[in-house]
């Protein structure tokens, strides 16, 4: 293929260039730090609190940005302008919390707790069993607890009860296999809370309404988790659209 110079052309690409203009003049950078300084994002759910125009390429010293990355936002609140520094990262990220995954596995061996305890101390007859899964109410949301998951004798003990069959509850055999299992759940939920220092730990005596406690508490901190992962990727997906604008030009 020939490469000289006559067969090579130069083509010139359209850009578009955004200007913020008042009264049909460019706006000039005086009129742009008088405007109200209000969120764009909002910072609980992460989403825009209204109509994003684009951010200015322009910083100064005490913008309330500080080191981290962030964009000098414009946009519009009713029939007004507001501005705002933007940070790439969501203030969530650093509020202090437990994450997810060590919520829901405490939850779940809490659960496992509570299913073994109401077996050694006898207390199961009020409980909803459909199947092979009971049905433990924390707030206004239902849990099932996976009795298979427990191993002979209650992966079979639920169901045949409900038949008149098999072990009732109470019975010394239940019991019996039910310690050790108690032991070892309350061991690898106290292992998990070590490791995230969770606090209160769980112990031999506990009564159900302190698993019951418990249960209340991991479940409000997991609601905030998950509150806060949600709020962290909204806020991740407003800051990339605002990007995604472009920028505005002022007069500096």
């Amino acid at each position: 293929m020939s490469s000289h110079a006559h067969n090579a052309t130069v083509r010139t690409a359209s850009v578009e260039i955004k200007m913020v203009t008042v009264d049909n003049k460019k706006m000039p950078l005086n009129v742009f730090r008088q405007l109200l300084k209000e969120d764009a994002i909002d910072r609980q759910t992460g989403k825009l609190n209204g109509n994003a125009w684009g951010f200015v390429n322009y910083f100064w010293n005490d913008c309330g940005g500080g080191s981290s990355k962030h964009l000098h936002v414009i946009w519009q609140k009713g029939n007004e302008l507001r501005r705002d520094c933007v940070t790439q990262i969501s203030p969530f990220c650093s509020y202090p919390g437990f994450s997810e995954a060590f919520l829901e596995e405490a939850l779940y061996q809490a659960l496992l707790v509570s299913v073994l305890h109401h077996l050694v101390t006898d207390s199961v007859s009020a409980w909803p069993v459909t199947g092979r899964q009971a049905t433990i109410k924390i707030g206004d949301h239902n849990y099932a607890v996976d009795l298979t998951e427990l191993g002979p004798p209650f992966s079979y003990y639920w169901h045949d009860v409900t038949d008149g069959k098999g072990d009732c509850p109470g019975s010394e055999h239940i019991k019996a296999a039910a310690k050790p299992l108690l032991a070892s759940s309350i061991a690898a939920f106290n292992s998990e809370a070590q490791e995230f220092c969770w606090q209160p730990k769980l112990n031999q005596h506990i009564t159900n309404d302190e698993i019951y406690s418990q249960l209340n508490t991991l479940r409000s901190n997991l609601l905030a988790a998950q509150r806060r992962s949600a709020s962290i990727g909204a806020w991740a997906q407003s800051y990339k659209s605002i990007l995604g604008l472009g920028q505005l030009f002022i007069t500096v």
